[in-house]
């Protein structure tokens, strides 16, 4: 039993390196990550991405976890979406002041100070308090309705939507955080939901969508 059990987890290590997401900074200065466990710490405004998986059908979720914000408002956390390949292509490793939701190729929401991205600023009257360390972000993308929802700690009665997303018939998104001198924890599905999707088991976690994606 102990030798079954030790290959059970000598298997689910193997499939979870061979199935890991890329995470890399796409934008801005320098950014520390610990990707073997998805966490990420920003030491100046920047961008990461997931940059070996880009998502065109289906229903994509998962999960970041608010560990460390900066006490004034413009270094704290600043959008958290899925993001278009096109937008991955335009990369750059140069301090700049785009970041995820600030052109069309993506769509950003920031639940600090309550405001939606998608190609430009707008007010987000989501009717949620504001994100605060501790607090965890679901993110959910359904690709076949054009759909992107965020919920936070589990609470989807007053999620925020951006509807109507498309991407060409060679694009798809992929997973993405914009954010300055702040610290996350992304879970792709790596390790048990914190709260999950709002209606669970409709959505595959990024991992096993990025595993269906390998073996296509």
């Amino acid at each position: 039993e102990k030798q079954s059990l030790l290959l059970e987890v000598a298997q689910e290590n193997e499939w979870l390196k061979r199935n890991m997401v890329v995470l890399a900074r796409t934008r801005g200065f320098t950014t520390t990550m610990v990707s073997n466990q998805y966490a990420v710490k920003f030491q100046s405004f920047a961008t990461v991405a997931g940059t070996n998986c880009c998502f065109r059908r289906g229903q994509i979720f998962y999960e970041v976890k608010i560990d460390k914000l900066k006490g004034r408002e413009d270094s704290a956390i600043d959008f958290t979406t899925p993001v278009t390949s096109e937008w991955l292509q335009t990369r750059s490793n140069k301090y700049e002041s785009q970041g995820v939701g600030d052109c069309p190729f993506s769509w950003g929401l920031d639940g600090v100070r309550n405001l939606a991205f998608r190609g430009k600023r707008s007010a987000c009257d989501s009717g949620l308090d504001s994100w605060k360390e501790g607090d965890v972000i679901g993110c959910l993308a359904d690709l076949d309705k054009k759909v992107l929802r965020f919920g936070v700690n589990g609470n989807w009665a007053v999620a925020v939507e951006f509807t109507g997303i498309e991407f060409g018939s060679s694009s798809g998104l992929a997973p993405a955080l914009t954010a300055n001198y702040s610290e996350f924890t992304f879970n792709f599905g790596n390790r048990d939901w914190h709260f999950g999707p709002p209606a669970p088991g409709t959505a595959r976690p990024v991992l096993q969508a990025l595993a269906d994606l390998n073996n296509a």
